[in-house]
């Protein structure tokens, strides 16, 4: 699944992707020891791709209890993560011609 997603952001190049910070999102059967690898694998491609191509356009932060709070564009600077899980939205960077 790791090796798909991978491959199909990479050929289809959408417009947006969703990360979803969420240990259980990524990691169907949690191996004692194994799980950090398991998430290592994903992050270690998607930082430097992310930065090439997308820009941070979004954060749900979904804390342990109450609702969950939104940040859009320029809202993100007010934003203090204390929640043990997130959703980020990415939107691809447009290329300007010289």
């Amino acid at each position: 699944m790791r090796a798909d997603f991978i491959r199909e952001i990479e050929t289809n190049r959408p417009a947006y992707v969703v990360n979803i910070n969420v240990m259980s999102s990524w990691v169907s059967k949690v191996i004692p020891g194994q799980a950090g690898k398991l998430i290592d694998a994903i992050d270690d491609w998607w930082q430097p791709y992310a930065a090439q191509n997308y820009q941070l356009a979004g954060e749900i932060d979904i804390p342990e209890a109450g609702p969950s709070q939104f940040f859009w564009d320029q809202k993100m600077a007010n934003r203090t993560n204390t929640a043990p899980a997130t959703i980020s939205v990415y939107r691809r960077k447009t290329l300007t011609s010289p």
